[in-house]
């Protein structure tokens, strides 16, 4: 508490223009006690102005990252099919798929059957080469996919179609400590690419060149390609099959599995930007 102090008070403790013979000690006490209680008030009012923005951004704070949470689950299916078509959650459904990635594929595949009578799809699969002191990032591969399409149209433009490469992407670790690796989906005019070693063999040049390295096993051409790739043809009676059977093998990339080990908030997948365009538009 504020205790008064009756002395008489010297001339730099006076209010302005106060003057010492007729100044009551009364006086300036009130003045004093005004102008620590306007002084308390005042900091009293920052301290919890200040106490009430640090409780609205937690509370921010905390509804983003629980709306994100809910984000998260909702954007996971683990049903056996995904907009008609059979995805890969596993024998039992144990498996979660994000939706999002799905999508990508689905779009990516009717928007492809829009434009070509044929389609390629060719999954690859890339390694960090352990041996080299800087692993792969996600700016790495977008620069080997740019290079390996633009090889690859470079080959592809002495001929009459346009290879009209586009894909998916994504990373995954398998551990918090362990390099990132990454599956990519490719999806080609097959009228100007029939054989999808041709991405296998763009993409090793383009990770070698990359990392400085001549080692050949960073690049993988998956099993589930077949022996050149899976083929989708507009105007075969089994076209829904053939639909069927890439997305299913792509929904590998959808796998929420090792993908928790991912940087916070980073991208699920990637892809090309492409107009969306409904599969019956596609197939007319």
């Amino acid at each position: 508490m504020f205790t008064a102090n009756t002395q008489q008070p010297t001339p730099s403790t006076l209010p302005y223009k106060a003057k010492t013979k007729t100044i009551n000690p009364v006086l300036v006490v009130s003045y004093t006690t005004q102008q620590q209680a306007i002084h308390t008030t005042s900091t009293q009012q920052k301290t919890h102005t200040s106490a009430n923005h640090k409780t609205l951004h937690k509370l921010t704070y905390q509804w983003t990252q629980t709306t994100m949470e809910r984000t998260m689950i909702k954007k996971t299916t683990n049903e056996s099919t995904y907009r008609g078509f059979k995805v890969n959650s596993g024998n039992s459904k144990e498996h979660a798929c994000f939706t999002k990635t799905l999508d990508q594929i689905v779009d990516t595949i009717e928007y492809m059957l829009s434009r070509h009578s044929k389609v390629l799809s060719v999954r690859i699969d890339i390694q960090s080469a352990r041996h080299t002191k800087t692993p792969l990032t996600s700016m790495d591969i977008t620069r080997i996919i740019e290079s390996a399409v633009r090889t690859l149209d470079a080959k592809a433009s002495k001929g009459k179609n346009d290879p009209d490469i586009h894909y998916v992407w994504t990373s995954e670790k398998t551990t918090p400590d362990d390099t990132p690796h990454f599956h990519l989906n490719f999806f080609a005019n097959a009228n100007a690419i029939q054989n999808g070693y041709a991405f296998k063999d763009a993409i090793s040049i383009a990770v070698k060149r990359r990392l400085q390295t001549t080692y050949d096993g960073l690049v993988n051409f998956s099993d589930s390609n077949g022996t050149k790739g899976k083929l989708i043809e507009r105007n075969s009676p089994d076209v829904y099959a053939q639909i069927d059977a890439v997305v299913y093998a792509a929904s590998y990339l959808a796998k929420a599995r090792s993908k928790e080990f991912n940087p916070k908030w980073s991208r699920v997948s990637s892809c090309t930007r492409i107009t969306r365009r409904t599969l019956s538009d596609s197939i007319r």
